[in-house]
């Protein structure tokens, strides 16, 4: 049996500092060509400190489209490949709030990508540090958050949020802006 592999590149992330250069960055592959060697582009944003609407998502995925296509590659696939907030107390979040961000996002850059990814699915059981534990949409038996239910595996907000919004938007297309 044959199979074809797909070389997926990039995998780079953007977060909310001011001295961020990930658009740079993503010049200079393309320039260096990297678009000979790939059949895909990735990367990650994080704005974990800003809500989705003061967030420069679609900023970053409108550059990141642009410049690919300067090169010539307008049909190659862009893949948000982690995406996430998470429902830990150091940003004032709750998972209700995490929810709420999450859709959000992901109705501001649902027509931006051809796959979108959060980072986990399940909260990190045995992670110390505690925003990192709680990016999951569904609880572990050891590690709960904060404020949940308290039963083990219970699903957060988030999953239901995002089980309701694949459920009604899932191969939907963009009429108009």
């Amino acid at each position: 049996k044959t199979y074809k592999a797909e070389i997926c590149a990039g995998a780079l992330a953007y977060v909310t500092y001011e001295d961020a250069e990930m658009t740079e960055w993503v010049d200079s592959l393309f320039k260096l060509g990297i678009g000979e060697y790939i059949d895909k582009f990735s990367h990650h944003i994080y704005t974990q400190a800003q809500k989705p609407d003061a967030s420069v998502k679609e900023d970053v995925a409108d550059e990141v489209r642009s410049i690919i296509d300067g090169y010539g590659y307008t049909d190659m696939p862009i893949i948000l490949t982690e995406i996430g907030y998470s429902s830990t107390s150091d940003y004032e979040n709750s998972e209700y709030r995490q929810a709420m961000y999450e859709l959000r996002d992901l109705a501001l850059i649902y027509d931006k990508y051809d796959e979108i990814y959060f980072y986990c699915g399940i909260n990190k059981q045995n992670e110390d540090d505690e925003y990192e534990r709680e990016l999951g949409h569904i609880n572990t038996w050891l590690y709960n958050s904060y404020n949940n239910s308290g039963v083990a595996y219970a699903a957060k907000p988030a999953y239901v949020a995002m089980a309701n919004f694949n459920a009604l938007l899932s191969n939907a297309k963009l009429l108009e802006k």
